[in-house]
Formats: structure tokens, C-alpha cells, sequence
């Protein structure tokens, strides 16, 4: 039987897949007007991030708008995480990092072969140890995922299949604004 923490935890990951694309990213003098986005992130090379998140791992997802020649690097604070492949074309990468400090935000990072920055930094936390017994917790959530923002192309106006992702974001960050009810 699947405790309490295993339900709030599969209820809380399960939509974040379809929800956190793109929006992080790498500031810089090579930014572009186009891969910024309304919360002042720039996405740079980055096209979606699904980060998987425990008390202790990160299992993070990265797809980038073009193959990237060499093997990408996911800094978490201080630690150096080389990315495995997913598929052949060198766009999809995977990057999991065990042993990490139970409900503690790190900063993370991610660079390619280069050293060069692909995205700008971003925080990610992990979850509270198991035996924990948070203070408060605090859930959003969001039934429809939706799709690619091309799958709602050649419809007729005003009809959509799927809520458009920059709708999405803004629908993500205003519920990561906005103060818990106690």
C-alpha cells in the first residue's frame, strides 16, 4: 500500500514533465531577444528540462534546439555530473546525480564540451528526507500537460488542443509566486 509521501511525491512529479519547458537558461552577451523569455530567463541551447527529484538524486532530462557536439556537464554546486546520451542524434541527455543532502536547494549549472554555458544557472531542491516531518507543504496541481505548441497549428481560430507552453510557464510561475494559504 503506497504511504502518503509516496502519493504526494508520484502527484507532484508526475506533471512537471509538461509543465517546466524550456524557461531556464544562460545570460549573456550571445543571448538572443528570442530564447528570453517573460521571467527574464534565457533558455539559451536548452528546449525542455524534466528534472526528477528525490530526497537524495537528481534525475534530470535535457533536450537542446540542435545536436551539441561533445558531452554536456550538469554542475550541482561544487559537484560535476558527465551527460549520458539518450538517443543517437546528440540532442536528448540524462544527467543522474545521487547522493545529495535531503531538503537542500542547489544551484545548477549546465555547460558543454567547451566548458562554455548552454543555459543559465537555475535552483533545484530536493525533497525532505523520508523520516521527516516538514512543517508545511505546499502542492500545485495541474491536469492537463498539454503538448507541442505545433500540435495546435492548422486548427480553426480560436480553437486549441492544447494549452500553448508560454501560457503554461506563466500559469507555473504565478502559482510558484503566489503565498500558501496556512
Amino acid at each position: 500500500m503506497p504511504t502518503r509521501r509516496d502519493f504526494l511525491i508520484s502527484a507532484a512529479v508526475s506533471g512537471l514533465p509538461a509543465i517546466i519547458t524550456s524557461g531556464v537558461a544562460g545570460a549573456g552577451p550571445a543571448a538572443t531577444a528570442a530564447s528570453l523569455h517573460e521571467d527574464g530567463w534565457d533558455q539559451g541551447r536548452l528546449a525542455h528540462l524534466l528534472p526528477t527529484v528525490s530526497h537524495d538524486r537528481f534525475l534530470i532530462k535535457a533536450s537542446f534546439d540542435r545536436p551539441l557536439a561533445g558531452v554536456p556537464e550538469l554542475s550541482i554546486g561544487t559537484a560535476r555530473v558527465r551527460g549520458q546520451q539518450n538517443l543517437g542524434d546528440g540532442k536528448f541527455w540524462q544527467f543522474d546525480s545521487p547522493g545529495l543532502e535531503p531538503a537542500r536547494t542547489y544551484r545548477l549549472s549546465l555547460t558543454g564540451e567547451d566548458g562554455r554555458a548552454l543555459c543559465e544557472p537555475w535552483p533545484l531542491s530536493t525533497f525532505p528526507a523520508p523520516d521527516a516531518m516538514p512543517q508545511r507543504l505546499r502542492l500545485m496541481i495541474y491536469t492537463c500537460g498539454g503538448g507541442h505548441d505545433a500540435l495546435n497549428a492548422g486548427l480553426p481560430p480560436g480553437n486549441i488542443s492544447f494549452l500553448p507552453s508560454a501560457l503554461r510557464r506563466r500559469l507555473l510561475a504565478r502559482a510558484s509566486r503566489s503565498s500558501p494559504t496556512p
